[in-house]
């Protein structure tokens, strides 16, 4: 059993020797056709969208806990519970310590908590690595 990170949602993929791997929603334990998985694909990325092996690769736990990471930390900034947010942006953070997206949201969520002067110092950071990444491109 593998994991992985459908741009919908979470699978599990099985492979058995000499077969085709099978896909399970692990929420109610079904078979997920490929029928199925196209049909997820165009609601979330429109009527081209085309199923692609990329679509379908495993990933390692750090991946799958980093996109619950970020669909818990968006949930939570929609109800405005913004320090438990800041507890999700944490953990992400000890993955990916310098990952300059979820350091800019961090700087969002203590600019929401009147922690103004570590949320400038945040978007700060994040700006001044958008500038390294756009300086290394030329």
């Amino acid at each position: 059993m593998e994991a992985v990170t459908f741009p919908t949602q979470f699978l599990v993929k099985v492979c058995w020797p000499n077969e085709a791997p099978v896909y399970i929603n692990p929420y109610d334990g079904e078979y997920v056709s490929k029928q199925r998985l196209q049909a997820w694909l165009i609601g979330h990325e429109g009527p081209l969208a085309k199923l692609e092996a990329k679509h379908l690769e495993t990933v390692d736990n750090p991946t799958v806990i980093g996109r619950w990471l970020a669909l818990l930390k968006s949930a939570l900034l929609r109800e405005e519970k913004y320090t438990l947010a800041l507890h999700c942006t944490d953990l992400a953070l000890t993955f990916v310590p310098d990952d300059p997206y979820e350091i800019r949201d961090r700087g969002y969520i203590y600019q929401q908590l009147d922690c103004h002067q570590i949320a400038a110092s945040d978007f700060q950071y994040f700006i001044d690595q958008c500038q390294m990444t756009q300086q290394s491109n030329y």
